[in-house]
């Protein structure tokens, strides 16, 4: 009578066994169901996040650049010839967009001469910043820190570089948080 009660015990736990056996299966599979899933999730969240990345990136619009001969300490004219100028400013609006995060936003300016490079001085402020758009690093003629509400503000940035400008027409690009604007 033992044996028999030792066989129907072994018997009885075979059948748990095979029972755990078949849920650790189960549960195995939905493991690697959960593990696609969560890998499906990661690359549309990567995807949207990217996508919200792109669509809050701030954009300048009404970029105008005007050149300043200096007439005295408090006076200064605007000028059409860059020879005559002694400084510059460039004025633009950053739009709104209801997607980008308000705060603190970095206004990198670059002013291209008619030759193609970057006027650029260190010790008046000029440096370089990585862009966010191919990550290589840009010289920047001039940079601000401008607090950002959500709506629309213009801004200006001035550059005084002591030094004369050649003739030939200057190109201004604005640069956002690392972003062409």
């Amino acid at each position: 009578e033992e044996l028999a009660d030792l066989k129907k015990m072994r018997d009885t736990l075979l059948e748990q066994v095979d029972k755990l056996v078949q849920e650790n299966n189960l549960l195995k599979k939905e493991n690697q169901e959960f593990q696609a899933t969560i890998s499906d999730l990661n690359v549309v969240r990567t995807d949207f996040e990217k996508k919200v990345e792109s669509g809050s990136v701030l954009s300048a619009n009404n970029v105008i650049m005007i050149a300043y001969k200096e007439k005295s300490s408090t006076k200064k004219a605007p000028t059409v010839i860059a020879k005559k100028a002694d400084m510059f400013d460039v004025c633009f609006d950053i739009s709104q967009n209801r997607i980008a995060q308000q705060g603190n936003k970095e206004i990198y300016l670059r002013v291209i001469s008619p030759e193609g490079s970057t006027l650029a001085v260190l010790s008046l402020g000029s440096g370089t910043f990585k862009s966010k758009d191919g990550g290589e690093d840009n010289l920047y003629t001039v940079k601000k820190t401008v607090s950002y509400d959500g709506s629309v503000k213009n801004h200006c940035l001035g550059w005084k570089p002591n030094m004369p400008f050649a003739s030939g027409k200057y190109k201004a690009e604005v640069y956002i948080d690392g972003y062409l604007a």
